[in-house]
């Protein structure tokens, strides 16, 4: 998260002359006038109005996932994400939970992680959540890492999952499914994201920027697991 070093690296590519880059960085700013004519492709994040972005449906998954712990049963439900300056397409996992919550005759409550890079102040607001809202008994965390803190601090507490808390994450990596082979979570199609930047990469270094969208959302899949 450090934009000198990242401009720095994209002037690196550029001097050796790369033919392509697929950049996932919160720094809008590191590809200015000099990179403009470097085919890029953005994961998951909004770099420019020119840059094509390929991300998950972000929305379809906070829906999904606010509507499984509404199902379930749970009434007081908190939202765990990353700040809304960074205007990523994860926003709209914020933007559903919303509107499910609103729809349902619920009252939303969102917790910003004001750094995502620090887990000291990922932890913070985790156990400010269960500070300020007793209450809660759904949870649903906008990535597994910040779901598996949710656990731990739950537990901490002496919560018992799912009887008294139900827990939501979002990736659903293999190594997350690894390391919480438990928890239910919105899986993001990974190898498609991959494999479709990758194919608008190639179509952008063959210069056909004619056909290729500005952004393209890919579907998710709800795991349910033991958190629910």
């Amino acid at each position: 998260n450090r934009i000198d070093k990242e401009k720095k690296y994209v002037e690196m590519l550029i001097r050796n002359q790369v033919d392509g880059v697929i950049a996932v960085t919160y720094n809008r700013g590191i590809f200015d006038s000099e990179s403009q004519s470097l085919p890029v492709v953005a994961v998951d994040h909004y770099l420019s109005k020119d840059i094509p972005t390929v991300s998950s449906d972000n929305y379809s998954g906070g829906k999904q996932a606010t509507e499984l712990l509404i199902s379930k049963g749970c009434k007081h439900i908190v939202h765990i994400n990353g700040p809304l300056k960074l205007e990523t397409p994860a926003n709209l996992r914020r933007k559903a939970y919303e509107n499910v919550m609103k729809k349902d005759g619920k009252q939303p409550i969102t917790y910003e992680i004001s750094n995502t890079f620090d887990r000291n102040i990922q932890r913070e607001t985790i156990s400010k959540v269960f500070e300020e809202h007793p209450e809660v008994d759904g949870i649903f965390a906008s990535d597994d890492l910040l779901a598996a803190l949710v656990v731990a601090e739950a537990q901490k507490r002496g919560k018992n999952i799912p009887r008294d808390l139900k827990i939501v994450g979002y990736d659903g990596t293999e190594a997350s499914q690894t390391l919480l082979p438990g928890l239910t979570t919105v899986q993001q199609p990974i190898e498609l994201i991959a494999q479709t930047a990758i194919d608008i990469l190639l179509k952008e270094i063959e210069g056909e920027f004619s056909n290729i969208p500005r952004e393209i959302c890919l579907p998710v899949k709800l795991l349910e697991g033991q958190t629910t």
